[in-house]
């Protein structure tokens, strides 16, 4: 069971949109009221998070089509990590290898 949140509606979230996982997750969460007669994923919110833009929009694009092509609830939205350059970098580290 998912939880739901105040406005009715659930939150997941992705952390980095790879491109052979999420895609497919979602897929199953489209037609899954198709297989199974249920719709607990119709009033789904999910969240793609990435450092890289390339992926995210990919993933992103991908999603959008299969969610319009099956009229289905569930809506995606997109996060590109901003860079942290404010981060100290380590002066050194070792490199290890066998």
């Amino acid at each position: 069971m998912l939880r739901t949140f105040d406005n009715g509606r659930r939150k997941m979230a992705f952390i980095g949109a790879s491109f052979k996982f999420v895609h497919k997750a979602v897929r199953d969460m489209v037609i899954a009221p198709n297989l199974s007669g249920r719709s607990d994923f119709e009033n789904t919110d999910v969240w793609l998070y990435d450092l890289d833009s390339r992926p995210l929009d990919l993933e992103y694009d991908v999603m959008c089509r299969m969610i319009k092509e099956h009229g289905s609830g569930i809506t995606i939205h997109k996060t590109a990590s901003p860079s942290r350059p404010h981060c100290p970098r380590p002066k050194s580290f070792r490199r290890c290898g066998i």
